[in-house]
């Protein structure tokens, strides 16, 4: 339960916060979320969301997030925004997980 807890505040301060600059990427990901596009987050949307934010602040794959790996995607996510505001087209680039797309990760 605390797992799940810890993992939905996550998500809603990731949904929720960020700069102005930021906000059309955190509306990509919401979109992206809505699977039935309806304008809203339904449970099994939300757990899937949060299911996938889990899976990837769990970057030993063993289950569970320690400090040190939320405080690594707390860095990679300042990252990402710092080179969003230098270069804003660089945020299109993403897919809605905040990983490149396949084609630039190989360059």
């Amino acid at each position: 339960m605390k797992k799940l807890t810890f993992t939905a505040i996550t998500v809603s301060l990731a949904l929720t916060a960020g700069s102005a600059m930021a906000g059309d990427h955190w509306k990509e990901k919401f979109d992206a979320a809505d699977t039935n596009k309806d304008g809203a987050l339904s449970m099994a949307e939300w757990n899937a969301e949060s299911q996938a934010m889990f899976t990837q602040l769990d970057t030993n794959k063993d289950g569970k997030i320690t400090w040190e790996e939320k405080k690594a995607h707390k860095q990679d996510s300042h990252d990402r925004v710092t080179d969003a505001k230098e270069n804003p087209s660089a945020t299109k680039k993403l897919n809605p997980d905040n990983t490149p797309p396949a084609e630039a990760k190989n360059q």
